[in-house]
């Protein structure tokens, strides 16, 4: 049966694979306790481990208690590629549950555990976690230092032992993150390149789960930059594959999230909100929370563009209570949303309160060094200023932080900047 399961993985049958694997499970568990044993179980748990993650998501609870299992074995055995995969494991489950802060260690004990024996696969894979925590905590620098250092020990030899060790390749996964990270450091051209590069060679690879990923949270620079189409593109292949490969976390939960987020940006509200509701709730059933500050921030905007106020208000409410939950700090994002909760209060025209968020909004930017948050918050202040006749503050906040750029000029946020400031001029 662990063969079976195994060749079903491998063919990307993963109903199959799962039911194999687990059918050979029950059987080892009823063995008597021994080497052989621990062995045995160690052979099916691990090849489970990557057909639950693609197969339920990152986040499912059996995906956690896999995990766990396979770090006790492996820590009992003295198995190195075990004690990875548990380690891995247990690092994947935490960060899509939402505790991001509850993350850096597991990848600290990868990166240790790597360095203390010379294992490049536990490194690598420490650096590849790494860079997802500091991205997630709004530390974008030091995510592309984790990068680099990925990049530097990733070797395409190796990276079909990692995939199949993990669920995803390396070199996919430091593309899905740089791309955005590049975005929010201020540099949307680098940014949509690497996202360029990250589809081609997921393509290249032929790993349908990748694709997917790639073509899902790998094209949120896509989101970011306002381009909607080009993030259609992309979310339609991950569609189609999803289907054809009965990958539910795809086509139930990570393409209708994107959707939702394309709709949004071409003002197609109703799209939209059905979207949005059908991919988070699809993400919360399989017990992910990562992501939804950004999810739900952008399904407020699209109330509050119907006039739903105060329900844009509340949702923006509970994206700031996760993202400040102690354990969990998923700050990548709260520039961006306090940008929207002063820009909701601005329509209700409560002045002073919206001028707060907004500058609390421009000062979390600056702290993260993240440009394009400063600058569309610096857009909305400015334009809050303009309205009650202070042009002269308004030209003075927004020009330094347009100057800054060198790059992007032809996205809308930066075209929408220089409109505004060539206003201020007239």
């Amino acid at each position: 049966m662990g063969k079976a399961g195994r060749r079903s993985l491998e063919l990307v049958a993963l109903a199959e694979a799962v039911a194999y694997l687990q059918a050979g499970l029950a059987i080892v568990e009823q063995l008597p306790a021994s080497a052989d044993r621990n062995d045995l179980e160690l052979a099916l748990r691990e090849p489970l481990h990557a057909a639950r993650l693609q197969w339920r998501g990152w986040a499912s609870p059996e995906v956690g208690v896999n995990a766990r299992a396979i770090l006790d074995l492996a820590q009992r055995q003295d198995r190195p590629q075990s004690l990875l995969v548990g380690l891995w494991g247990m690092w994947i489950n935490t960060i899509t549950q939402g505790q991001v802060a509850e993350t850096p260690q597991w990848a600290q004990r990868l990166l240790t555990e790597g360095n203390e024996s010379g294992n490049i696969d536990l490194q690598i894979l420490g650096h590849r976690a790494s860079l997802s925590s500091h991205f997630y905590l709004g530390e974008l620098n030091e995510a592309l230092e984790q990068r680099d250092k990925a990049l530097a020990l990733y070797d395409p030899q190796r990276a079909a032992r990692w995939r199949e060790l993990t669920g995803n390749d390396v070199r996919t996964a430091v593309g899905v993150f740089s791309s955005q990270a590049l975005w929010i450091l201020g540099y949307p051209d680098k940014a949509s390149r690497v996202s360029d590069q990250l589809d081609a060679d997921s393509r290249q690879l032929g790993h349908p789960f990748d694709i997917g990923w790639a073509s899902t949270w790998g094209a949120y620079v896509f989101d970011y930059r306002r381009e909607p189409d080009r993030l259609l593109a992309r979310l339609h292949e991950a569609n189609r594959i999803g289907r054809e490969q009965s990958i539910p976390v795809l086509n139930k939960v990570l393409v209708p999230m994107g959707e939702g987020l394309a709709m949004l940006r071409k003002d197609q509200l109703l799209e939209a909100i059905s979207f949005l509701e059908r991919g988070t709730e699809g993400w919360r059933a399989t017990g992910g929370y990562l992501n939804l500050p950004y999810l739900k921030s952008a399904l407020a905007e699209a109330l509050s563009r119907q006039g739903k106020f105060e329900a844009g208000l509340c949702l923006l409410e509970e994206c700031l209570g996760q993202i400040e939950r102690p354990g969990w700090h998923e700050r990548v994002w709260l520039a961006e949303i306090l940008r929207l909760k002063g820009w909701i209060l601005m329509r209700q025209g409560r002045r002073t309160e919206a001028e707060a968020q907004l500058r609390a909004s421009i000062e979390w930017a600056r702290r993260q060094q993240a440009r394009s948050w400063e600058l569309r918050s610096s857009k909305t202040l400015a334009e809050l200023l303009i309205k009650y006749g202070q042009r002269d503050a308004a030209r003075q906040l927004l020009k330094p932080i347009y100057d800054w750029f060198t790059e992007g000029f032809d996205t809308l946020d930066l075209k929408d900047a220089k409109a505004l400031l060539e206003e201020l001029a007239a």
